[in-house]
């Protein structure tokens, strides 16, 4: 691992911390703590008591809300097309569907969101870095609950109004992804992130299982407006919560204790200035940023491919109605949410406990979570039992899951300072794959036949193959030199504070994160006189 600057991810030595002004705290042997391990806030059971830990409750809820308000359109469609009896006046019963639209429509309809997804990827990362990540997240969430609770309306009124709000939906939760990124960076220490990233991304299967069990369940019920009515009422409450209970930087939240906010800082070391020159020459000619860009399509692809289209399999190949094909179709996420959180706490005690490098320990996860993808997604294609069917997409759903939550972890590995920028290129290109997923498995399966299905599944085995192989050569987990420069500032520029603090009679060690820009001014005025 690099040690340029007190890159993150490692304990700095004793030369290191003698520049940053951050307190030593080297481990002892493979199975020493990692530093800051203790933050002196008792049991690590009382989660309450931990701001950060509070972040990442309201972040899971917040991609399981994220996701509720984009599948609901996967089940919902089906109960919009499919055909319903109506007793006429003269008493014969005729089967009419509300709305008429063949399969390519359909898939035009769920793919719309994603074109706007991709299109405000990139600019989501920049906007964080300047507005804050934790507006962009509630502010994006919120737009689009308004959005959910017009949206039977609107669905009855034109259908490509209907295509206007999805889009514009898809331009609203673009901009999540890469603000939740910029606050793990500014909140969470390097040995815990695993964890913190893994546990609030099971959000994401989690908003799988509920929309669509819920959906299905909802609509053979209440009806398919009531769909969108329960899931928009639930989003704006979830923002309600976020706005008074998260913030962008610790210390600005009134609530989080002096030992955590002195935690938090020794174990991040000197924040990384985000408001300077974004390298986007080097981050595009990065082999490991391409490495996370091929690994993060074919995760996509898979998520995209599945999650949409999962209750049309079961309902059209396996013969399961709505209401069951809704709940079975979220019998692969459950499997996912079970061990993802368990895998992720094993990454960081490797890692915290030095039993492996940064760089090994990713691309065995990453690389053996795509492999066996590929293995369990061919197998998917020639099961017909139900049983075998849900027992591989499981498989696939909880190594697809691992694997997302490591190269979110590993875009901070690599360069801490620009992660929201690489999350923002990531999704934009990850959002490909959803734009134009469905309208090919659109057209795949437009006979509804299983032979139809296998095709579709041969592909994705086939892209997650290829993405193996390509991060195994190319990934890493060291920070590159690139951000590295802007860690190495950041660092002259809080020793340069600490000297000022000493002349003044303060702490070398600055007491609030917020104190660095009046650092920054002081410097720059004795600089001038």
């Amino acid at each position: 691992m690099l040690r340029m600057g007190c890159a993150e991810d490692v304990a700095p030595d004793a030369e290191c911390a003698e520049v940053c002004g951050v307190l030593s705290e080297k481990p002892q042997g493979k199975g020493a703590d990692a530093p800051g391990s203790s933050d002196g806030l008792g049991a690590a059971w009382k989660f309450w008591r931990r701001r950060r830990h509070m972040l990442t409750l309201l972040a899971f809820f917040g991609h399981m809300i994220k996701v509720v308000l984009r599948v609901n359109m996967n089940v919902a469609v089906v109960a919009m097309t499919e055909e319903v009896p109506v007793t006429a006046e003269n008493g014969t019963t005729v089967y009419v569907r509300e709305f008429d639209w063949d399969a390519p429509t359909k898939g035009l309809l769920l793919s719309v969101f994603f074109y706007g997804y991709t299109l405000t990827q990139l600019p989501g990362g920049i906007l964080a870095m300047r507005l804050g990540g934790h507006r962009m997240f509630g502010w994006g969430i919120a737009f689009t609950s308004v959005t959910t609770l017009l949206t039977p309306a609107i669905a009855r009124t034109h259908f490509y109004l209907l295509m206007a709000v999805r889009l514009a939906e898809g331009l609203a939760e673009g901009f999540l992804s890469a603000s939740i990124e910029l606050l793990w960076g500014r909140w969470v220490p390097v040995h815990e992130r695993s964890r913190h990233v893994a546990f609030a991304c099971s959000g994401i299967p989690w908003g799988d299982i509920v929309g669509l069990s819920m959906s299905g369940l909802v609509a053979s019920n209440l009806g398919w407006p009531a769909i969108f009515y329960l899931t928009g009422v639930c989003g704006l409450a979830w923002f309600a919560f976020w706005w008074s209970g998260a913030k962008e930087h610790p210390h600005l939240d009134p609530r989080i204790s002096p030992q955590e906010l002195d935690y938090i800082r020794r174990s991040l070391g000197p924040a990384v200035n985000t408001e300077g020159r974004i390298p986007f020459v080097a981050i595009l000619t990065s082999l490991p940023v391409w490495a996370i860009l091929a690994a993060g399509m074919s995760n996509c692809w898979n998520h995209y491919t599945f999650a949409m289209h999962l209750p049309s399999y079961l309902k059209d190949v396996l013969q399961f109605d709505l209401q069951e094909a809704g709940m079975l179709a979220a019998v692969p996420y459950l499997a996912e949410v079970s061990l993802m959180f368990a895998f992720a706490h094993l990454a960081d005690t490797v890692v915290g406990g030095r039993l492996a490098g940064v760089t090994a320990s990713r691309k065995v996860c990453i690389c053996g979570c795509l492999l066996v993808i590929a293995g369990a997604t061919l197998l998917v294609a020639r099961a017909r039992l139900p049983g075998a069917v849900l027992a591989c997409l499981s498989v696939v759903q909880t190594f697809d899951g691992v694997a997302w939550s490591m190269m979110l972890v590993n875009q901070l590995d690599i360069a801490p300072g620009h992660a929201s920028i690489l999350t923002g290129l990531h999704h934009t290109m990850c959002s490909l794959t959803g734009a134009t997923g469905p309208i090919l498995t659109g057209y795949v399966t437009e006979g509804k036949r299983a032979e139809d299905w296998v095709v579709l599944f041969y592909i994705a085995a086939g892209v997650n193959t290829l993405a193996a192989i390509l991060y195994g050569v190319c990934g890493s987990g060291e920070t590159q030199p690139w951000a590295a420069r802007d860690k190495m500032a950041a660092a002259d520029k809080m020793a340069a504070a600490d000297k000022m603090a000493a002349a003044d009679g303060r702490p070398p060690l600055l007491a609030e994160a917020g104190e660095e820009d009046a650092a920054n001014n002081r410097i720059a005025a004795r600089a001038g006189s």
